[in-house]
């Protein structure tokens, strides 16, 4: 079991059909970020623990991921950004920053979409929603296996399952260092954890269930194209990844964007370069509360971070 940051503490709550798994830590106003599939909440550590001098940082698993219920159904876009949503106002916050990555780019989105005047802010990091186009290009066939196979590969019924069992880690190892860049970048210590995390009963079959769902998402995401996000975005890829492409993606999707690239940086943004992204969020996120903020506190709260990392 992976150690929680100093201050943190984990959680669930009864969310209609589930029981949500969640971590906390810090207090101030709050900032949920969601993670996406195939890790959790840990993925997010070192970036928790420094927004957590200044903010009430929760990290939910949606659905099928983490430590969430598994149930057979409820797999879409929609139902995982409500799941989010009541999770957060149970906890008595009727206004939040919201943060996703990867499938959990997918339920922030719907998260903030259906719910517009609870979403103060929204970032998303390394994802490209399904429904506009992007994503489905790069699952077409290129030489060399230069695409996006495993969305498609993931999403058979069946077969994934009988390829998959017993070979838990092999998958894991290939999968975490074919999409950063640097292939050792995500940690043996992180990977054990996902490696036990989903081989658990039910674990494969819950996260599986979000790439199977592809299209649902997809056509959620076209409905709520249709009336653009107002709330001030955020969205960066990895150089290694989606690149501009997440920028442009939202810019399809919201009025207000910014962002662009994280260099040297694949899929696993917060384990790749968490002093990047955290010193993105604070700018983020500070300027909500205050337009003019010292630039010098956000500098700062960034040497803190790095010499915490390297010490």
């Amino acid at each position: 079991m992976p150690q929680l940051p100093s201050g943190f503490s984990s959680h669930s709550a009864q969310v209609d059909d589930i029981r949500m798994h969640y971590v906390t830590g810090g207090s101030g106003d709050p900032v949920v970020i969601v993670h996406g599939a195939w890790d959790c909440w840990w993925a997010w550590r070192d970036v928790a623990r420094v927004l957590a001098e200044r903010y009430t940082v929760i990290l939910p698993a949606v659905r099928g991921l983490g430590k969430t219920s598994k149930p057979d159904t409820g797999y879409d876009a929609n139902r995982a950004g409500e799941d989010v949503h009541r999770l957060v106002t149970g906890l008595g916050h009727d206004r939040y920053a919201l943060v996703g990555h990867d499938w959990g780019a997918v339920a922030a989105y719907a998260t903030a979409a259906q719910h517009r005047d609870a979403v103060s802010r929204l970032a998303i990091f390394d994802m490209v929603m399904p429904g506009v186009g992007m994503i489905e290009e790069t699952m077409v066939p290129r030489p060399g296996g230069e695409f996006l196979w495993h969305m498609s590969f993931l999403s058979v019924p069946d077969f994934p399952e009988i390829l998959l069992a017993g070979h838990m880690r092999e998958y894991m190892l290939s999968h975490f260092a074919l999409f950063a860049a640097d292939p050792d970048a995500v940690s043996k210590e992180s990977i054990d954890h996902y490696v036990d995390m989903y081989s658990q009963a039910g674990a494969l079959k819950g996260v599986l269930s979000w790439y199977r769902s592809f299209w649902t998402h997809a056509e959620q995401v076209r409905e709520h194209r249709k009336q653009p996000l107002e709330m001030p975005v955020l969205a960066y890829g990895g150089d290694f990844s989606y690149g501009e492409e997440t920028r442009q993606c939202m810019e399809m999707l919201a009025s207000s964007v910014a962002g662009g690239v994280i260099p040297e940086c694949g899929h696993w943004i917060a384990e790749e370069q968490p002093a990047f992204v955290t010193e993105r969020l604070l700018e983020f996120l500070a300027a909500e509360a205050a337009p003019n903020h010292n630039d010098d506190l956000d500098a700062g709260a960034e040497r803190r971070f790095e010499q915490e990392v390297q010490g």
